[in-house]
């Protein structure tokens, strides 16, 4: 079906840009005295959230486009979430330069999973939970394809999910 090849194409693509993120925020850690890292780290991973809730609502767009309905006005609500983000980097430097990576991988893909949800609120339509490739057993069985409300937000990821939103036309 269409829609979800649309979804597994933005599941890949944000998953692509939280991997890319991730190898560049190690490379800088590994460049990089802490004092230096850490503004540098938050700045990347916040361009990283704000570009991952573009490419929601992009999806969004192209996922309702390919289903015959109408365009929906979308917001990207941009948080400056800095300082939140400077604590957890300096927190993962602590643990080691994988926390950091780890980091810099699953912030974009909660971002992107944020805004998708909040971009299907904004609609009328539904969703169904759309798991890649090695998802964990906790996601494939939430991706039962039981249509939900579109203000029914997805539950809340764990580090590293890049499970998306599929849009629904049929209703169980």
């Amino acid at each position: 079906m269409l829609l979800d090849r649309i979804a597994e194409r933005y599941r890949l693509l944000v998953r692509s840009h939280a991997d890319a993120t991730a190898v560049v925020v190690r490379a800088a850690r590994e460049a990089l005295a802490v004092p230096l890292f850490i503004p540098y780290a938050v700045t990347r991973i916040v361009v990283a959230n704000r570009r991952a809730g573009v490419l929601a609502n992009q999806y969004l767009t192209t996922a309702r486009y390919a289903a015959g309905l109408d365009p929906v006005p979308l917001t990207l609500t941009l948080l400056d979430d800095s300082e939140r983000l400077a604590k957890s980097v300096t927190s993962a430097i602590d643990l080691g330069s994988g926390s950091v990576e780890r980091l810099a991988r699953s912030e974009p893909l909660k971002a992107g999973q944020r805004a998708l949800s909040d971009a299907m609120a904004s609609t009328e339509q539904g969703w169904t939970r759309h798991a890649g490739k090695g998802a964990c057993p906790i996601c494939l069985a939430l991706a039962d394809g039981i249509v939900r409300p579109a203000d029914v937000a997805m539950v809340i990821p764990h580090p590293s999910c890049s499970c998306t939103q599929r849009l629904a036309l049929e209703t169980r």
